[in-house]
């Protein structure tokens, strides 16, 4: 078959990849063809956001970037807002009460069709089903080699690499491009599940399976606490999930088995008046069983897992069984309950992928310090951003700098 020459080959057809490929069209007048190992572009974009897709954030909080955040700053500070880049696709957005930007016809697929049409009316050139096994630097250049014999071999002048990461690998970002990158001899930081549930003893978990509890919820290291996060609680069977946990999980994913999760099931009342209400309930629930004494402030499970871990007293007893010294040990353990960490969950339940290429293997406009014809956009970046569209912002904006670079550059 003959080989297709094309001036940028883009390699994952995502957010990140499809921003290359419209702004590297906008910017020149160039042949620009975008690689998918799916059947379709856009499958991980269309799962986002419970199917809404949230798109971008507002105002933009530098402090929810993580790995290198002087890295997103500098890209941010060279690229448009995302709501410029999608107002031009003619896609309206807005904004909850929290910041977060999502479609106005609240789908994803408003979002991806957007995009399509814009790549049909720039007449750029998509390879579905192209899975790439190869990648063969030119002195001009690069060869990409597709896995299915059928299809031609991609001769690029510049490429930009943004395929994703290692997060929810039946999408298609299964870790395959840092294979390519260590091939090329660039160095990249070990890549790390985040934005994910915690795993930690089921035994602690299992009674409370399917409850979803509001909690300040704290990673703790070595007695000190390196994040809080306030939200919905999800537990599971051997795990804890919910966005607040999602965003402690790179630091569980970067210390494993030393972190402790702590969990304040009633953040809005201090530990002094939580122990006179629970000090109150004993008192007038006296002649009532154990089990029923925190009727009224948690859920029953909750309340009878919480009590066994204080007392061997069986649940039937009576409140007034219970010491003085049981009901502040209650009252501390409703503000600090303690989970060790056992790991992140399995890759397939990521949104993101910590780690990846570091800022010292790139230059100011994402291409490699080591080949100028290479550029990088999106999660296979060192940049991973809390929940609340930070992830997508970076991919709109990173790969808008890749592809007006590198069709400068042409």
């Amino acid at each position: 078959m003959i080989p297709i020459n094309t001036d940028i080959a883009v390699l994952g057809g995502g957010p990140a990849g499809l921003a290359a490929a419209i702004h590297a069209r906008r910017t020149a007048k160039c042949r620009i063809t975008v690689l998918e190992r799916n059947p379709r572009i856009g499958k991980k974009l269309i799962n986002t956001g419970n199917g809404r897709c949230n798109i971008s954030h507002f105002p933009v909080d530098f402090n929810a970037f993580h790995g290198e955040r002087n890295l997103a700053e500098q890209v941010f500070s060279k690229s448009a807002a995302p709501e410029d880049f999608f107002w031009s696709l003619g896609l309206k957005l807005r904004a909850d009460r929290c910041g977060n930007v999502y479609p106005y016809s609240n789908t994803a697929a408003s979002v991806l069709d957007a995009l399509r049409i814009e790549i049909s009316n720039l007449k750029i050139n998509v390879l579905t089903d192209c899975h790439v096994i190869k990648i063969e630097p030119l002195p001009e250049g690069f060869r990409l080699i597709p896995e299915n014999p059928e299809l031609p071999i991609i001769n690029a002048r510049r490429l930009i690499l943004a395929p994703g990461g290692m997060a929810a690998p039946a999408t298609g970002s299964d870790g395959t491009v840092f294979d390519f990158i260590k091939k090329l001899k660039i160095n990249i930081l070990n890549p790390l599940a985040s934005l994910c549930p915690i795993k930690t003893e089921p035994k602690l978990t299992r009674a409370v399976k399917g409850l979803r509890l509001n909690a300040s919820c704290s990673a703790i290291l070595s007695g000190r606490t390196l994040r809080t996060e306030t939200g919905e609680v999800q537990f599971g069977e051997d795990k804890l999930s919910g966005i607040c946990i999602f965003n402690l999980s790179r630091l569980a994913a970067i210390h494993g088995k030393e972190l402790m999760i702590s969990l304040d099931l009633t953040p809005e009342i201090n530990l002094d008046d939580l122990l006179k209400f629970i000090i109150h309930s004993a008192k007038i629930r006296a002649k009532s069983p154990i089990e029923d004494l925190l009727t009224g402030l948690l859920p029953k499970r909750c309340a009878v897992t919480l009590t066994k871990l204080i007392t061997d007293k069986p649940m039937d007893f009576k409140v007034t069984d219970l010491n003085s010294g049981e009901l502040n040990a209650l009252a501390l353990i409703i503000k600090d309950w303690r989970f060790p960490v056992i790991s992140c969950d399995r890759w397939s339940s990521a949104q993101t992928t910590a780690g990846g290429v570091p800022s010292s293997e790139l230059s100011e406009n994402l291409s490699s310090k080591r080949n100028p014809h290479l550029y990088f956009a999106g999660e296979v970046i060192n940049v991973d951003g809390d929940c609340g569209g930070y992830n997508l912002m970076w991919c709109w904006r990173s790969g808008e700098l890749a592809g007006t670079s590198a069709a400068k550059s042409i």
